[in-house]
């Protein structure tokens, strides 16, 4: 850390491994630091760690100076204060992996000495609404409360599910119906099993349609495939409906119990 006019900054040249959780190099990141210049700064993407405020400005007096803390410090100081120097993981939006993870990373990992700030990194997809990210800054919103109200708790719960949580989503009419449908799917087939009253010999092989689905969310919580698997599971029951034998229907019912639990 050094101190420059407008407030003290993290040297990242002084850090090897800065851009490595984002997959680049210092030379590539040169074009893309979130902060403005500073003629004092030793380079363009070193971060404020404390910045000089005016009196009539939100500010603390410390030795280095009244200010208040950079963006990635604050919640560095956060989580060492009730996680300590390394945890298991840590999540956040996809926009955030550069630069404010990556200043983390660079600010605890040298405090600490230690090879990680978190075993795991877990960055979600951005929601889009009209093409464009879904932020309460720029008024682009559905409050989650009103899309409740107007699709459904199940069916909006079905439609996030059916995206990687790594992947930006859309929210549209059309998706969310075609979510609804599924849930529609899926819900008259329990329906007519609970309500199954004459039984043949037939069967469906539920073992391994529970494995396939258990082995998709096992996969970096692939529910989008599982969901897939789900829907095979419904179209087999119904090939087979009016001749499944009375084990068969029970067992066919409880995975989906289970599945709803």
């Amino acid at each position: 850390a050094y101190a420059a006019d407008d407030g003290v900054y993290f040297d990242v040249s002084s850090f090897k491994d800065y851009g490595r959780l984002s997959g680049q190099k210092l030379d590539q990141i040169l074009h893309m630091v979130r902060h403005e210049m500073s003629s004092s700064k030793r380079n363009p993407e070193d971060f404020a760690l404390w910045k000089f405020s005016n009196q009539d400005e939100e500010g603390w007096n410390y030795p280095w100076g009244r200010g208040r803390p950079g963006w990635h410090i604050e919640d560095t100081a956060i989580t060492e204060e009730f996680l300590g120097d390394t945890y298991d993981i840590h999540g956040g939006g996809s926009d955030l992996v550069f630069p404010h993870h990556e200043g983390e990373i660079a600010i605890m990992r040298t405090l600490s000495g230690k090879s990680k700030l978190a075993r795991y990194w877990m960055h979600a997809g951005m929601l889009n609404l009209a093409e464009k990210k879904m932020a309460k800054s720029t008024g682009n919103i559905i409050k989650l409360r009103d899309a409740s109200d107007q699709y459904g708790g199940n069916v909006l719960r079905l439609f996030f599910l059916g995206a990687s949580y790594r992947s930006e989503q859309v929210f549209d009419e059309s998706s969310v119906h075609a979510a609804g449908r599924n849930l529609e799917k899926i819900q008259a087939i329990y329906d007519r099993l609970k309500d199954k009253a004459s039984f043949g010999g037939a069967s469906v092989d539920v073992p391994s349609y529970r494995d396939k689905v258990v082995q998709a969310i096992d996969r970096d919580f692939d529910f989008r495939s599982g969901i897939l698997v789900l829907l095979d599971f419904v179209t087999a029951i119904n090939t087979v409906f009016h001749d499944l034998s009375a084990n068969a229907s029970d067992e066919c019912l409880n995975f989906l119990k289970e599945v709803d639990s």
